[in-house]
């Protein structure tokens, strides 16, 4: 699958040690070395025994936050909010109700606009940066095969461009935003002494919006747009004007704004 896999596993007995090339004695067979060290490329260390760690509701309680058995490959449009890693700063600042950004928020910003050149099955809306979040409006509008749009005359993707199967649904492009301006950041941090960020960029999860009609469209955009002019109260700022999305039994009633 795009970002897991499935398997059966059979446990047909498990030694003390992994080293699979041994006799009915117990010693290395004919070849091998003599003084009880796995071959070069065998696993070493004590054999995995089955055993799994039992639940437990007080660490194990991680909840999707989507809505249940809908299909976010549909097309339509997602309001999406993604936020850095512990709430860092790391974008640019508010100046006078004004989002300046530095050089990694330019990147984000280019990122975010290249979505549609190399993803033909997604177009991008209203968007704004802000000091350790982002929001904007994603279009599902049909995805193709590949994600390869431009191609040299061997039938190879240009320098610069992603590779493999296209994306086909939110959580796809999510990730691969993600994962491209993760990359770059890092970049940056190497070249350009970028301020560094704690293990990840951004956060695990990020909160999205399925937009049901034209005036519910219209809230939202207009609600991105001027989120820069209230920073000082956002909750993501340490304010409290805004809310924080949370998961709702009834999704269309949930409070969307971050």
């Amino acid at each position: 699958m795009p970002n897991h896999i499935h398997g059966i596993i059979e446990i047909v007995g498990a030694g003390p040690r992994a080293c699979p090339n041994i006799d009915k004695n117990g010693q290395p067979q004919d070849g091998q070395p003599q003084d009880g060290q796995p071959q070069n490329g065998q696993p070493q260390g004590v054999a995995p025994t089955g055993k799994i760690m039992k639940y437990n509701p007080n660490i194990h309680h991680r909840q999707s936050i989507r809505l249940k058995n809908y299909d976010y490959s549909q097309a339509g449009l997602y309001f999406i909010t993604i936020v850095t890693q512990n709430r860092e700063y790391l974008f640019g600042e508010i100046v006078g109700d004004e989002m300046v950004l530095n050089d990694a928020g330019i990147m984000i910003e280019q990122i975010w606009y290249e979505i549609p050149v190399y993803y033909p099955g997604f177009n991008v809306h209203q968007f704004t940066i802000m000091p350790n979040h982002i929001h904007g409006i994603i279009e599902i509008v049909g995805a193709g095969p590949r994600a390869c749009p431009n191609i040299d005359k061997n039938g190879q993707p240009q320098a610069g461009q992603p590779r493999g199967v296209a994306p086909t649904g939110l959580g796809d492009i999510v990730h691969r935003f993600k994962t491209l301006t993760t990359k770059r950041y890092i970049e940056g941090v190497k070249n350009k002494n970028w301020r560094r960020f704690d293990r990840k960029l951004w956060q695990r999860n990020y909160w999205e919006h399925i937009i049901r009609n034209d005036n519910e469209h219209h809230r939202i955009a207009q609600y991105i747009l001027d989120n820069p002019k209230k920073w000082a109260m956002d909750k993501l700022n340490g304010g409290t004007d805004n809310q924080v999305m949370e998961p709702s039994p009834q999704y269309n009633h949930e409070a969307w704004m971050i």
